[in-house]
């Protein structure tokens, strides 16, 4: 999991994280990539202190979780693809 920096505003309150599940022999299935973003997004909300509320976003390669003690919402768009 790699880290992207955020403007300082939003560094104790916002992480955006890019990984890649690993390479396997067998193809991945649509519900074992989707299951790994979401636990990718899970474990950017590790690396913020604790709040009241959490918003998680997931869209390979990106994943990203915001907590602040007000409500608050973060939203991520992977890269569109080529057909």
């Amino acid at each position: 999991m790699n880290a992207i920096d955020l403007p300082e505003s939003w560094r104790t309150r916002a992480v955006l994280v890019t990984g890649e599940p690993p390479r396997s022999r067998r193809p991945i299935s649509r519900f074992e990539k989707r299951r790994r973003e979401w636990m990718l997004s899970r474990g950017a909300a590790s690396l913020l202190p604790d709040a009241a509320y959490v918003s998680y976003s997931h869209s390979a390669p990106y994943a990203a979780a915001a907590k602040d003690e007000v409500p608050v919402g973060i939203d991520v768009a992977g890269r569109a693809r080529r057909r």
